[in-house]
């Protein structure tokens, strides 16, 4: 009987069909969102510890702005209040040498920031606090998602040079498959 009535009107059926798949196609998106960015907890070690720190520049109407190198510096060294200080930035640079040339997101980050989020390299090793010196930076630790994409997973990426924007840069790890940070995007770092 509910086939039949159906067949009697196809504009209803087609109605209710449509109505029903974008239904369950929003709520399954949305749902996808929420268990992504609400639900799973962050790929770190103490996710719940970590604070950002802004600074508020009311005269400029900015509520939150990069924090000066300057501030930065006089925040890390005259501070107690935290049990670290890390800084980062984004990063674009130019993928050449291995294959096509590409344009990968990174950040520029000191070099505790790894330890601050408590998250081990998978391979090789992260930043030494002496790689953060300018004229010792040229090291890079990979995402997981740029070492397989890239470099097809080969464990002997540690020690070899890549060249980025075409500076040579020593690999000396490999994030975990799903750490990220600050951002998805974020395929490489550097000091």
């Amino acid at each position: 009987y509910g086939i039949r009535s159906l067949l009697k009107r196809p504009g209803l059926t087609a109605v209710a069909l449509i109505t029903l798949g974008l239904g369950i196609g929003a709520n399954t998106a949305i749902f996808s969102a929420v268990d992504s960015v609400l639900l799973r907890p962050l790929p770190l070690k103490e996710p719940s510890r970590l604070v950002a720190v802004w600074e508020h520049t009311p005269h400029l109407g900015i509520a939150q702005n990069h924090m000066a190198p300057a501030n930065f510096f006089d925040l890390r060294n005259h501070t107690d209040v935290f049990e670290g200080v890390g800084a980062f930035s984004e990063l674009s640079t130019n993928l050449t040498g291995a294959g096509e040339p590409e344009r990968l997101e990174g950040q520029l980050v000191t070099a505790n920031v790894f330890s601050l989020l408590g998250v081990p390299p998978a391979l090789g090793r992260t930043f030494a606090p002496e790689e953060d010196q300018v004229g010792r930076e040229h090291v890079v630790v990979l995402s997981d998602a740029l070492w397989q994409r890239r470099f097809n997973r080969d464990p002997g990426i540690i020690n070899r040079s890549i060249n980025l924007n075409s500076e040579s840069f020593t690999v000396i790890g490999v994030m975990p498959r799903g750490f990220f940070f600050p951002e998805r995007e974020a395929e490489l770092w550097i000091p």
